[in-house]
């Protein structure tokens, strides 16, 4: 991972002993930047336009895709999680968004969607110890294609269903709404009046993090033998803290039709729906306006 990567380089490269050429790291960090890109594939649909009957609502549907071959995210499950982060900005400033990434925290609001496997033992509900946990709390990971029913690998969530051939479907689909201010619709009405263009530009990422602080804050507190917690916690702090991958990304700019449009009117005669409907992953191109 890119942040263990920068911290053995800066224990290890020319900016610490200078044990290892910076070279090696350098390759290192470019393989896991291609690999990390071809795990999952976005697609978003959004519409063209919106406004009249919706003017204050910008529907958003994002499919992601596992093609990964193992769960996703895949490997350790303790303290990795994936999820989607969605922004919209009106003139470079937020005005919506769900799952940001802010303070070195994943915004919690209530349509955030995370994907993560959670273990604990049963006797006393504790957590990130594999050798003690014996059951699954929760895993909301996306299921390889081919995945068959099995206790010990099923989902522990009511996301996925078996597909008509049997297996874990491997992929997710999640419908958003945002609601704009009352602030932000009426920034917007003002341009339409003004003949101005008017439009709010959305992005949507899939974000991966390796080690979240909760999971660097337990390490910490739990190590009590020995100062290899605080050596890990030092050397994240360090870089700033734990620092999100983004695995795919789409945008788009979204036009605004006044809050007095009918339904309907943005839609279009060759698209009947009106909407953006573009993957973006490392197999194809990735969204645009």
């Amino acid at each position: 991972h890119l942040d263990l990567t920068s911290i053995l380089q800066k224990n290890y490269g020319s900016a610490g002993s200078d044990e290892i050429d910076d070279v090696f790291f350098d390759t290192t960090r470019a393989a896991q930047e291609a690999i990390a890109t071809q795990a999952v594939a976005l697609t978003v649909d959004a519409p063209m336009t919106f406004g009249g009957a919706r003017a204050a609502t910008l529907p958003l549907t994002v499919r992601l895709e596992n093609l990964s071959g193992h769960k996703l995210p895949t490997g350790y499950s303790e303290g990795r999680v994936m999820w989607i982060e969605v922004e919209g900005l009106l003139n470079g400033e937020t005005v919506f968004g769900s799952g940001r990434w802010r303070d070195n925290a994943i915004e919690a609001d209530e349509q955030v969607r995370r994907y993560e496997g959670i273990a604990e033992r049963l006797s006393d509900g504790r957590r990130n110890h594999l050798l003690l946990n014996d059951h699954w709390r929760l895993d909301t990971r996306i299921p390889p294609k081919g995945l068959t029913p099995d206790p010990e690998t099923d989902p522990i969530t009511d996301r996925y269903a078996l597909t008509s051939d049997g297996y874990w479907s491997s992929v997710d689909t999640v419908a958003y709404e945002f609601a704009l201010s009352d602030e932000t619709q009426a920034l917007l009405d003002e341009a339409v009046a003004a003949g101005q263009p008017a439009t709010v530009e959305v992005h949507v990422r899939v974000r991966y993090l390796i080690n979240t602080p909760a999971y660097l804050a337990q390490l910490l507190e739990d190590n009590v033998t020995n100062l290899e917690g605080e050596r890990l916690a030092t050397a994240y702090a360090e870089i700033g803290g734990p620092q999100p991958v983004t695995l795919a990304a789409w945008s788009a700019l979204v036009g605004y039709t006044g809050s007095d449009e009918p339904s309907g009117a943005g839609e279009s005669e060759d698209q009947g729906c009106g909407c953006h409907a573009v993957s973006a992953s490392t197999r194809g191109s990735r969204g645009g306006g």
